[in-house]
Parts: structure tokens; sequence; C-alpha cells
């Protein structure tokens, strides 16, 4: 899949950040393996995040590093951007999972 950055899933997939997610939701999940339904549910979305902010991975963490707030208006803005532009549910539990628990 190719995001409007012009980057496809396979060189996301290899930014360190991304990779630590994958690590970390596999952690979390129920007997320490993540469902292929879940990593593409996480895939779609962070997809259409990096097209939204037009950042990679590792810019959006250093943005968040330096600044939450404006990293957490941005996430804010992507969650009303894909209730407003995309026709997402607003009680869709995945786009509140992503925008507070990602990063």
């Amino acid at each position: 899949m190719k995001s409007q950055l012009g980057i496809v899933w396979e060189e996301i997939e290899q930014y360190a950040t991304i990779k630590h997610l994958k690590k970390q939701l596999t952690k979390r999940a129920k007997r320490q393996r993540l469902s292929d339904a879940t990593w593409k549910t996480y895939r779609y979305w962070l997809t259409k995040l990096f097209a939204f902010t037009q950042k990679t991975p590792d810019e959006l963490i250093e943005s968040a590093l330096k600044d939450t707030d404006e990293t957490e208006n941005i996430l804010i803005d992507f969650k009303n951007w894909c209730i407003d532009k995309q026709g997402l549910d607003e009680n869709v539990s995945v786009i509140d999972n992503l925008t507070t628990h990602t990063f």
C-alpha cells in the first residue's frame, strides 16, 4: 500500500519506531501474539496518519518528544479529520486507541 508520502508500507515497517510499536503491541496482546487483523488495522490507520501529517514515523516521534501539546493537537486534528472527511463514526475505538496509545 502506497501512502501519499510516496512510501510503501514495507518501507514504513523498516523504521525503528514502527518496529518498536509492533513489539509493544505484541507484548500487550493476549498470549503475546499480535493478530494479523489487529496489525492490519494499525497499518491502515497509521498510513492515513502519515499521509495526513506528511511526516514519517520518526518525524512524528521526534515532534512528540519536542512538543507533546502540539503532537496532541495534531492527533486531535487527525481524529476530527477522520470523522469529518472520512466518515468515521465518532465512537469507533480504533481511532481513539491509535491517537491515545500509539505515541
